[in-house]
Protein backbone atom coordinates (compact mmCIF):
# COMPACT_ATOMS: atom_id res chain seq x y z
CA UNK A 1 0.00 0.00 0.00
CA UNK A 2 2.70 2.73 0.88
CA UNK A 3 4.46 2.01 -2.67
CA UNK A 4 0.78 2.72 -4.50
CA UNK A 5 0.50 5.31 -2.09
CA UNK A 6 3.67 6.91 -2.76
CA UNK A 7 3.19 5.98 -6.75
CA UNK A 8 -0.32 7.97 -6.78
CA UNK A 9 0.93 10.99 -5.17
CA UNK A 10 4.30 11.17 -7.28
CA UNK A 11 2.22 11.33 -10.16
CA UNK A 12 -0.12 13.77 -9.57
CA UNK A 13 3.12 15.95 -8.54
CA UNK A 14 5.16 15.04 -11.33
CA UNK A 15 7.97 13.77 -9.38
CA UNK A 16 10.29 12.10 -11.72
CA UNK A 17 10.79 9.10 -9.94
CA UNK A 18 7.21 8.26 -9.92
CA UNK A 19 7.14 8.58 -13.81
CA UNK A 20 10.20 6.45 -14.20
CA UNK A 21 8.40 3.66 -12.59
CA UNK A 22 4.88 4.35 -13.74
CA UNK A 23 6.60 4.06 -17.19
CA UNK A 24 8.28 0.67 -16.19
CA UNK A 25 5.21 -0.70 -15.21
CA UNK A 26 3.67 0.76 -18.21
CA UNK A 27 6.63 -1.03 -20.62
CA UNK A 28 6.12 -4.38 -18.53
CA UNK A 29 2.48 -4.01 -18.92
CA UNK A 30 2.48 -3.72 -22.70
CA UNK A 31 4.01 -7.31 -24.71
CA UNK A 32 1.16 -9.51 -22.84
CA UNK A 33 -1.62 -6.77 -23.37
CA UNK A 34 -0.63 -6.42 -26.87
CA UNK A 35 -0.34 -10.37 -27.72
CA UNK A 36 -3.62 -11.11 -25.55
CA UNK A 37 -5.64 -9.15 -27.27
CA UNK A 38 -4.51 -10.02 -30.93
CA UNK A 39 -4.34 -13.56 -30.66
CA UNK A 40 -7.00 -14.23 -27.42
CA UNK A 41 -9.10 -16.28 -29.72
CA UNK A 42 -6.45 -18.50 -30.75
CA UNK A 43 -5.43 -18.92 -27.58
CA UNK A 44 -9.16 -19.77 -26.10
CA UNK A 45 -9.76 -22.12 -29.33
CA UNK A 46 -6.20 -23.93 -29.18
CA UNK A 47 -4.83 -23.76 -25.83
CA UNK A 48 -7.43 -24.32 -22.76
CA UNK A 49 -7.45 -27.84 -22.60
CA UNK A 50 -6.38 -30.11 -19.28
CA UNK A 51 -3.40 -31.14 -21.46
CA UNK A 52 -2.09 -28.03 -21.96
CA UNK A 53 -2.11 -26.70 -18.53
CA UNK A 54 -0.50 -29.91 -17.01
CA UNK A 55 2.20 -29.80 -19.18
CA UNK A 56 2.70 -25.89 -18.51
CA UNK A 57 2.97 -27.03 -14.82
CA UNK A 58 5.30 -29.49 -15.58
CA UNK A 59 7.66 -27.27 -18.02
CA UNK A 60 7.00 -24.28 -15.35
CA UNK A 61 8.47 -26.10 -12.72
CA UNK A 62 11.41 -27.29 -14.58
CA UNK A 63 12.16 -23.79 -15.75
CA UNK A 64 11.82 -22.02 -12.06
CA UNK A 65 14.65 -25.06 -10.96
CA UNK A 66 16.69 -24.28 -14.06
CA UNK A 67 16.83 -20.53 -13.14
CA UNK A 68 17.43 -21.09 -9.78
CA UNK A 69 20.12 -22.70 -9.96
CA UNK A 70 22.02 -20.73 -12.88
CA UNK A 71 20.49 -17.22 -11.23
CA UNK A 72 22.59 -16.75 -7.87
CA UNK A 73 21.07 -15.12 -5.08
CA UNK A 74 21.90 -11.65 -4.93
CA UNK A 75 22.00 -8.62 -2.73
CA UNK A 76 19.65 -5.30 -3.70
CA UNK A 77 22.12 -3.03 -5.67
CA UNK A 78 20.70 0.34 -4.27
CA UNK A 79 17.98 0.39 -1.12
CA UNK A 80 15.30 0.97 -3.32
CA UNK A 81 15.62 -1.45 -6.61
CA UNK A 82 12.03 -1.36 -7.72
CA UNK A 83 12.26 2.39 -7.48
CA UNK A 84 15.40 2.69 -9.94
CA UNK A 85 14.37 -0.35 -12.37
CA UNK A 86 15.09 0.63 -16.05
CA UNK A 87 13.10 0.10 -19.19
CA UNK A 88 15.02 -3.22 -20.00
CA UNK A 89 14.73 -4.56 -17.09
CA UNK A 90 10.74 -3.95 -17.18
CA UNK A 91 11.01 -5.23 -20.71
CA UNK A 92 12.41 -8.10 -19.80
CA UNK A 93 9.40 -8.82 -17.10
CA UNK A 94 7.15 -8.07 -19.70
CA UNK A 95 8.54 -10.33 -22.07
CA UNK A 96 8.27 -13.24 -19.72
CA UNK A 97 4.90 -12.45 -19.01
CA UNK A 98 3.59 -13.34 -22.30
CA UNK A 99 4.60 -16.80 -21.67
CA UNK A 100 1.73 -16.03 -18.65
CA UNK A 101 -1.18 -16.20 -21.78
CA UNK A 102 -0.83 -20.16 -21.79
CA UNK A 103 -3.27 -21.24 -19.60
CA UNK A 104 -1.06 -23.26 -16.57
CA UNK A 105 1.70 -20.57 -16.67
CA UNK A 106 1.77 -18.72 -13.27
CA UNK A 107 1.73 -15.06 -14.30
CA UNK A 108 3.52 -13.95 -10.90
CA UNK A 109 6.07 -16.56 -11.35
CA UNK A 110 7.24 -15.84 -14.87
CA UNK A 111 7.27 -12.07 -14.08
CA UNK A 112 9.41 -12.84 -11.00
CA UNK A 113 11.97 -15.39 -13.14
CA UNK A 114 11.72 -12.51 -15.82
CA UNK A 115 13.08 -10.07 -12.48
CA UNK A 116 15.50 -12.07 -11.68
CA UNK A 117 16.93 -12.88 -15.37
CA UNK A 118 17.09 -9.26 -15.63
CA UNK A 119 19.12 -8.84 -12.45
CA UNK A 120 16.49 -7.98 -10.01
CA UNK A 121 16.82 -9.83 -6.44
CA UNK A 122 14.04 -12.02 -5.37
CA UNK A 123 12.11 -9.20 -3.07
CA UNK A 124 12.76 -6.76 -5.77
CA UNK A 125 11.03 -8.99 -8.36
CA UNK A 126 8.40 -9.90 -6.58
CA UNK A 127 7.22 -6.74 -5.98
CA UNK A 128 7.45 -5.65 -9.40
CA UNK A 129 5.55 -8.48 -10.01
CA UNK A 130 2.62 -7.44 -8.72
CA UNK A 131 2.74 -4.33 -9.42
CA UNK A 132 2.60 -5.30 -13.53
CA UNK A 133 -0.23 -7.68 -11.68
CA UNK A 134 -2.07 -4.65 -10.68
CA UNK A 135 -2.21 -2.78 -14.08
CA UNK A 136 -2.79 -6.14 -16.21
CA UNK A 137 -5.31 -8.00 -14.00
CA UNK A 138 -7.65 -4.38 -13.69
CA UNK A 139 -7.39 -3.96 -17.94
CA UNK A 140 -7.86 -7.72 -18.07
CA UNK A 141 -11.11 -7.45 -16.07
CA UNK A 142 -12.30 -3.92 -17.21
CA UNK A 143 -11.44 -5.66 -20.87
CA UNK A 144 -13.63 -8.45 -20.20
CA UNK A 145 -16.35 -6.32 -18.42
CA UNK A 146 -16.88 -4.18 -21.56
CA UNK A 147 -16.73 -7.55 -24.03
CA UNK A 148 -19.81 -8.44 -21.90
CA UNK A 149 -21.81 -5.30 -22.21
CA UNK A 150 -25.52 -5.58 -20.88
CA UNK A 151 -25.00 -9.64 -20.30
CA UNK A 152 -22.46 -8.34 -17.59
CA UNK A 153 -24.72 -8.20 -14.63
CA UNK A 154 -26.44 -11.70 -15.78
CA UNK A 155 -22.69 -13.40 -15.77
CA UNK A 156 -21.41 -11.87 -12.73
CA UNK A 157 -24.68 -10.99 -10.62
CA UNK A 158 -24.06 -7.54 -8.44
CA UNK A 159 -23.84 -9.78 -4.64
CA UNK A 160 -22.04 -12.73 -5.46
CA UNK A 161 -19.67 -10.60 -7.48
CA UNK A 162 -18.85 -8.26 -4.57
CA UNK A 163 -18.63 -11.19 -1.94
CA UNK A 164 -16.47 -12.60 -4.13
CA UNK A 165 -14.23 -9.01 -5.24
CA UNK A 166 -13.89 -8.77 -0.93
CA UNK A 167 -12.96 -12.24 -0.53
CA UNK A 168 -9.99 -12.19 -3.00
CA UNK A 169 -9.02 -8.75 -1.74
CA UNK A 170 -8.32 -9.78 1.82
CA UNK A 171 -6.84 -13.73 0.60
CA UNK A 172 -4.58 -11.27 -1.72
CA UNK A 173 -3.49 -9.43 0.76
CA UNK A 174 -2.42 -11.86 3.10
CA UNK A 175 -0.87 -14.12 0.38
CA UNK A 176 1.17 -11.69 -1.41
CA UNK A 177 2.50 -10.42 2.17
CA UNK A 178 3.28 -13.78 2.69
CA UNK A 179 4.80 -14.52 -0.15
CA UNK A 180 6.99 -11.82 -0.38
CA UNK A 181 8.63 -12.18 2.58
CA UNK A 182 9.08 -16.16 1.77
CA UNK A 183 10.59 -15.86 -1.79
CA UNK A 184 12.95 -13.39 -0.29
CA UNK A 185 14.18 -16.15 1.74
CA UNK A 186 13.81 -18.87 0.29
CA UNK A 187 13.25 -18.16 -3.41
CA UNK A 188 10.88 -20.28 -5.79
CA UNK A 189 12.09 -24.05 -5.57
CA UNK A 190 9.33 -25.28 -3.37
CA UNK A 191 6.84 -23.78 -6.12
CA UNK A 192 8.86 -25.76 -9.01
CA UNK A 193 8.53 -29.14 -6.84
CA UNK A 194 4.97 -28.20 -6.08
CA UNK A 195 4.30 -27.61 -10.35
CA UNK A 196 6.23 -30.62 -11.42
CA UNK A 197 3.93 -32.87 -9.20
CA UNK A 198 0.52 -31.41 -9.45
CA UNK A 199 1.26 -31.41 -13.22
CA UNK A 200 2.96 -34.81 -13.47
CA UNK A 201 -0.28 -36.21 -11.72
CA UNK A 202 -2.86 -34.96 -14.31
CA UNK A 203 -0.67 -36.26 -17.19
CA UNK A 204 0.04 -39.68 -15.51
CA UNK A 205 -3.70 -40.00 -15.10
CA UNK A 206 -4.48 -38.41 -18.82
CA UNK A 207 -2.54 -41.15 -19.54
CA UNK A 208 -3.80 -44.14 -17.73
CA UNK A 209 -7.89 -43.12 -19.04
Amino acid sequence: FGRIRDLLAGLCRGKRASLDLALAILVAFLPAALLGFLFKDVITAYLFSVEVVAAALLVGGLVILVAEHLLPKKSPECADEVGAISWRAALTVGLCQCFALIPGTSRSLATILGGRVAGLSHAAATEFSFLVGLLTLSAASIYKMWALGPALTQVYPAGPASVGLLVAAVTAFISVKWLVGYVSRNGLGVFAWYRIALGGAILAILALK
